[in-house]
C-alpha cells in the first residue's frame, strides 16, 4: 500500500452497518413507607452529622478583653463612709472573661508599649503576684494596674497567653 492510498482510507468517512435501536426497560418501582422512612433516616443523620461537624469546630475558647480606664481605688471607712484608698492614684484593668465552652488557664499577661519595642509581663496587679488562672466558660478576671506602673496612654496591645501557648491579642484604645 502506497503512502497516498493509507492518508485516502484515513481519511475517508467510516462506514458501519445499520444497528438496530436497543430498548431498555425500566422496570416500575412503587414508594413504600419503608422508602420514605429510609430516606427521612438519611436526611436527618446528614443533618446532625453536618452539626456535630460544625460544633466540632465551633468548640474551641475564646477569650473577651476589655479596658476600663481612670479608676480609683475606694474603700469603707469604719463608720461606712466611702474614701479613696490611694488618694491621687489612678488605675486601669483588663478584665479577660471565658466566653467559649472549656476551660481556659491563663499563665502571662504581656503589653507592647508605644515609646520602646519590648514587651513587657505583668508579673503583680494591685490584689497581689499574678499567678495561673483557671478560668471557666463564663467566668471573667480583672488584672487592676496602676498608671504609673503601665501608662495607658502609652500601652500598645495587650496579649494574655494560656497554658497552651496560645496568645490572645487586643489593642488598647484609650479613651479619657
Amino acid at each position: 500500500m502506497d503512502p497516498a492510498s493509507t492518508i485516502s482510507a484515513i481519511l475517508s468517512p467510516i462506514t458501519t452497518p445499520s444497528a438496530q435501536p436497543v430498548i431498555v426497560q425500566i422496570p416500575q418501582m412503587n414508594a413504600t413507607s419503608t422508602d420514605y422512612v429510609a430516606w427521612a433516616g438519611f436526611l436527618l443523620s446528614l443533618a446532625l452529622g453536618a452539626f456535630e461537624l460544625w460544633k466540632y469546630w465551633n468548640d474551641k475558647p475564646k477569650l473577651k478583653i476589655t479596658f476600663r480606664f481612670n479608676q480609683e481605688i475606694m474603700g469603707l471607712t469604719g463608720d461606712g463612709r466611702i474614701s479613696n484608698m490611694e488618694t491621687g492614684k489612678t488605675f486601669w484593668s483588663v478584665d479577660v472573661a471565658n466566653i467559649g465552652s472549656k476551660n481556659i488557664i491563663i499563665t502571662a499577661i504581656e503589653f507592647t508599649r508605644t515609646d520602646t519595642t519590648k514587651t513587657g509581663i505583668l508579673t503583680k496587679d494591685y490584689s497581689g503576684p499574678i499567678n495561673r488562672y483557671t478560668l471557666i466558660p463564663g467566668d471573667n478576671h480583672s488584672y487592676t494596674i496602676g498608671n504609673d506602673l503601665i501608662d495607658p496612654k502609652k500601652a500598645m496591645a495587650v496579649f494574655i497567653k494560656d497554658a497552651t501557648g496560645k496568645l490572645y491579642k487586643k489593642k488598647i484604645q484609650y479613651k479619657d
